[in-house]
């Protein structure tokens, strides 16, 4: 069984306390987290005496975890997939390969490689591009794709850099939001902040590609919240009527 899938029915088991324990802790709960609890998701406490459900995301070519880190600072159950084991993801698989089967997730995020769309728009003079000349590819995008056609998350987000915007665009949709040079598409669930570059700040070492792709946290931030905020609002609508 893969290791993502042990590690969901783990987490499921671990929140069945028995009907009993359910209903005690149903009732006293406000009504919009019971809905959301009704929905599959647990309640965890944060500090502060904040209550937050236990949501899913998925993070696919996850690199460094940047994008996903802010989830896991608020409880998030996080499932990240890389090819690379020197990222330590949860799952090290080729997302054209993904060893998954169908499961709930919230939000779904996909940054796939970038350096053959940077080299794209390099001059041809340039050391990186005729050493070794650019060959920009979607499979691993339309392989996220195929993921998320899977999973129908309820928030998705594909992040690239600027070169990929006439690869990606007409297999993503229009670009939704433009960072410090990160693009997004997809289904974002708000805004995303402005926040200072820190892709040209970074001395050279064997990381530096690594941490130039990495997400910046309050990115990450913004989104969660946004997906967080979204949620309990629509239970809170719905108790309403």
């Amino acid at each position: 069984m893969p290791s993502a899938d042990r590690d969901l029915r783990r987490s499921d088991r671990s929140a069945d306390c028995g009907p009993q324990a359910d209903a005690a802790q149903e009732s006293q709960r406000p009504r919009a987290l019971q809905r959301i609890l009704r929905h599959g998701r647990r309640v965890l406490a944060m500090p502060g005496g904040e209550t937050v459900s236990r949501f899913t995301m998925l993070d696919l070519c996850s690199g460094l975890g940047g994008a996903s880190e802010p989830a896991l600072d608020r409880g998030w159950r996080v499932i990240r997939i890389d090819i690379d084991p020197r990222f330590k993801p949860d799952v090290v698989a080729d997302v054209r390969r993904p060893p998954l089967r169908s499961f709930h997730v919230d939000l779904l995020w996909a940054s796939t490689p970038c350096t053959e769309f940077t080299k794209s728009t390099l001059p041809a003079t340039w050391a990186a591009t005729w050493k070794s000349p650019a060959q920009p590819t979607v499979d691993l995008t339309l392989a996220c794709l195929e993921i998320r056609a899977l999973l129908r998350p309820t928030w998705w987000v594909f992040e690239n850099v600027m070169g990929a915007r006439r690869f990606l665009t007409p297999i993503l949709g229009p670009v939704q939001a433009i960072v410090c040079g990160h693009v997004f598409w997809g289904r974002l669930p708000g805004l995303i902040p402005q926040t200072r570059s820190h892709k040209w700040r970074l001395p050279p070492s064997p990381e530096r590609t690594a941490l130039r792709a990495k997400i910046p946290y309050e990115i990450g931030e913004a989104i969660v919240l946004a997906v967080e905020r979204l949620a309990t609002g629509l239970c809170e609508r719905c108790e309403g009527h």
